[in-house]
């Protein structure tokens, strides 16, 4: 009897599968570092990307009409004193991508508000 339940488990043992299955690899996010604030990184929203290019297409706007008018001068260190339009263009075409896409929603909201202050005063100036 006892060499009855011997082959029965031994039977049932090799049949059995006790092999690890494999895993899949874990995917880890990356963070970003570039203009994240903390460990979390939430992405701007679409209303706040719209509401970015809107305020920059009319800061660049209002700049080249008073930049035209001659009787000020552009503060931004970037650019020069007095820049063209194609000069405004270019440094918006290459900052407005790289800033929308690798910043928080907080970071995003910091610059509507400075853009919002920019475009206010770039209006006074201009009427």
């Amino acid at each position: 009897m006892k060499y009855l339940l011997v082959l029965v488990l031994s039977v049932s043992l090799q049949s059995l599968d006790l092999t690890i299955p494999k895993q899949p690899a874990a995917v880890i996010p990356e963070k970003e570092f570039f203009f994240n604030w903390g460990d979390y990184y939430e992405p701007p929203t679409k209303a706040q990307q719209i509401t970015f290019w809107t305020l920059n297409v009319l800061d660049v706007y209002l700049t080249h009409d008073i930049m035209k008018q001659n009787f000020t001068y552009e503060r931004n260190p970037l650019l020069p004193s007095k820049p063209r339009l194609e000069e405004l263009i270019l440094h918006k075409a290459i900052l407005i991508p790289l800033l929308s896409k690798h910043s928080s929603k907080r970071y995003m909201t910091g610059l509507n508000v400075i853009l919002t202050y920019t475009v206010i005063h770039n209006y006074e100036l201009y009427n």
